[in-house]
């Protein structure tokens, strides 16, 4: 199973083991959503560690080399198991490659 969601209305997963290695990091789990402005097929969303959340104009550099900047960060009610929890979600578009 893929850690990468490319759904704009799903999620990706959120293991155990990523939840024990934060803990034990003393991070926190965000779900991060990086969205090319207008193109709902460009999606990508993941889940990531953070010790701490980033701020709108911060700028996320991703695993293939694009920047995405952050617009805003909003909290959403989700599950972990059986629990609710508060995740924080970061939003943020796709900037222009310099290509």
């Amino acid at each position: 199973m893929s850690k990468i969601n490319r759904d704009p209305k799903g999620l990706p997963p959120v293991g155990k083991d990523l939840v024990e290695q934060a803990k034990a990091e003393n991070y926190q789990i965000v779900y991060v959503v990086c969205d090319q402005a207008g193109d709902d097929e460009s999606c990508v969303s993941f889940m990531a560690m953070t010790p701490f959340l980033p701020r709108p104009g911060d700028q996320l550099q991703l695993e293939d080399g694009q920047y995405c900047s952050v617009m805003r960060v909003y909290f959403k009610v989700g599950r972990l198991g059986d629990n609710f929890a508060l995740v924080p979600t970061v939003y943020a578009t796709l900037l222009p490659s310099d290509d």
